[in-house]
């Protein structure tokens, strides 16, 4: 069955062409974000993309139970199953490994279902591990119209089902001890490798570029919530009516207050500002009596509840991430570094927004560079489109920090040159307003520099920079506060979310979906929140398009 399973898929890749996922191309407009959208109508790229680890997860625990995700998540699954959508995916492709390793997982599943009398009955409908004969085929058959067609989601013709039981009743014959369970196994470990459950697929309407339903119904929900459609959206993609707009825009609607859409969101934040990466490896002296043991877990756990209450409790716009100064009630630690009182819910007017939150500034080391922040600000929010560095970076570390100045100073120095100056112009501005906090977080006046966990020499921290380059118009940042309240207003930062929020749904960075970001960014500049936007963008007719 495994070869026969993986000519199958291999022969798929050959026809459909080439199989990518989620991959980020250099768009020609900076942006990312256009003011205008030069596709529309022509839809977004026709891939399709291996569900990555969660989802695959999840779709077992959905449809077969939590025993079945538990069997598969102890075999482990192949790294062409990504934990997650990311930016930078490698794609889709498969191997003769990824396809060993997704048959076993496949294996693993339809052992358990079998693993008890109990398991196999609520599974299957029937007791499958004494049921034989004419009994066995009709259950199975049963099982493939409910879950089966669940497990594709799609609809399963009559000519698909009898050529599914014809395989159930050809597996159950060449069993040698068990008979008919070897059809039950094998027959589900058939449907666990089809390339409709592997795969979010996108299938036209004929020869139309209209999605056919059950393929709108699949990007919406995995979009949405990170996993397969549910039974009301499966009901409407099934009798065609979610194709009407009245229905379409009800179960985005629906989908968007359920549970799985707000945990959905919160690893598209987790992707798009990547809080949640650094470890702490500060120097004792540099830390001066702060206990960091839990600092990335309490800082990490702000930043979720941050965005989460602007984005779904208050149904804010982007802007308020920036702006906001409400906050979780404060662990000891954390309200020590933001000179609050523990419990507190505001911080203190020196902060305000995601750039001035510890999960945004911490280093993990006594050391923080303005490169890096500056990064956060033109590639995280702006989207600019900042090439690899053409010099050698750890030796222009080494340079910038044998300078006694401040940061800003340093790589002001390191990077004067004609070669650097293009990008850095952008780069060090936006990172030198942000010097008013130090590798932990803590507002500062004062740069204290360390040199082997040892006190190396202080200097005026230099935060005021000219933001001219950054945002196209004369300004100047008088700090990290002064930044977020410049970024806020910027039409560049509400394209910039409604681009990255299109990558993470799409999985990849691609031109062919400037149209989808464009109709977001558009919510957003007519007042709309966050949560408007991700509505506009499954609205938008070029997400329910496919083109060659």
């Amino acid at each position: 069955m495994r070869t026969f399973v993986g000519a199958l898929l291999l022969a798929l890749c050959g026809c459909e062409g080439a199989i990518a996922g989620p991959r980020a191309e250099s768009p020609a407009d900076p942006t990312l974000a256009p003011k205008v959208c030069s596709t529309r109508g022509q839809g977004s790229s026709a891939r399709m993309r291996l569900l990555w680890r969660a989802a695959y997860l999840t779709e077992l625990s959905t449809h077969l139970g939590a025993g079945a995700a538990t069997a598969a998540a102890s075999v482990g699954l192949s790294p062409a199953t990504d934990k997650r959508f990311t930016f930078e995916s490698a794609g889709s492709l498969l191997t003769d490994a990824s396809i060993e390793s997704l048959a076993n997982t496949a294996d693993a599943v339809a052992v358990w279902s079998l693993s008890s009398d109990a398991i196999a009955t609520q599974l299957y409908g029937c007791n499958a591990r004494t049921v034989t004969g004419a009994e066995a085929e009709a259950c199975f058959a049963s099982f493939v119209r409910s879950t089966g067609q669940r497990l594709l989601r799609r609809a399963m013709t009559d000519a698909e089902v009898d050529d599914t039981v014809a395989f159930f009743r050809a597996e159950a014959l060449e069993g040698q001890s068990d008979g008919t369970q070897e059809g039950f196994r094998q027959g589900l470990a058939s449907l666990l490798m089809h390339p409709d459950f592997l795969w979010v697929r996108d299938r036209p309407v004929g020869d139309t570029a209209q999605l056919d339903a059950f393929s709108v119904a699949a990007r919406v929900s995995f979009a949405l919530t990170g996993q397969g459609p549910d039974a009301a959206l499966f009901a409407a993609a099934d009798d065609g009516t979610l194709l009407n707009d009245g229905v379409l825009d009800a179960q985005v609607a629906r989908l968007l207050e359920t549970p799985a859409a707000r945990a959905r969101s919160k690893t598209f934040f987790r992707q798009w500002l990547r809080y949640d990466g650094w470890s702490m490896s500060a120097s004792p002296a540099f830390l001066d009596g702060v206990d960091a043991t839990s600092l990335h877990d309490d800082a990490t756990a702000e930043l979720d509840a941050f965005i989460d209450d602007q984005t779904w409790v208050k149904r804010a716009g982007p802007s308020a991430l920036l702006t906001s100064r409400t906050t979780t009630p404060l662990t000891p630690t954390l309200a020590r570094i933001y000179e609050a009182a523990p419990g507190a819910t505001e911080l203190p007017s020196n902060r305000a927004g995601l750039l001035t939150r510890v999960g945004l500034l911490a280093s993990g080391t006594d050391d923080w560079h303005v490169v890096a922040r500056g990064l956060t600000v033109a590639q995280t929010l702006l989207c600019r489109d900042i090439p690899p560095p053409t010099i050698n970076v750890a030796d222009a570390i080494r340079q910038a920090e044998a300078l006694r100045v401040s940061n800003a100073e340093r790589i002001a120095t390191v990077t004067a040159s004609t070669s650097c100056s293009g990008c850095h112009r952008v780069i060090n501005p936006a990172g030198a307003a942000r010097s008013d906090f130090d590798a932990l977080g803590r507002f500062v006046t004062t740069e204290k520099h360390y040199a082997g966990g040892a006190f190396a020499f202080e200097v005026p921290a230099v935060a005021t920079a000219d933001l001219t380059p950054v945002l196209g118009k004369t300004a100047t940042a008088e700090g990290s506060v002064s930044l977020s309240n410049l970024l806020s207003t910027s039409p560049e930062y509400e394209r910039c979310f409604s681009t990255q929020y299109v990558r993470a749904v799409m999985g990849r960075a691609d031109s062919s979906d400037e149209c989808l970001a464009f109709d977001g960014a558009q919510s957003l500049a007519q007042g709309g929140s966050m949560v408007d936007a991700m509505r506009a963008v499954m609205r938008s007719p070029d997400f329910l398009l496919w083109k060659d």
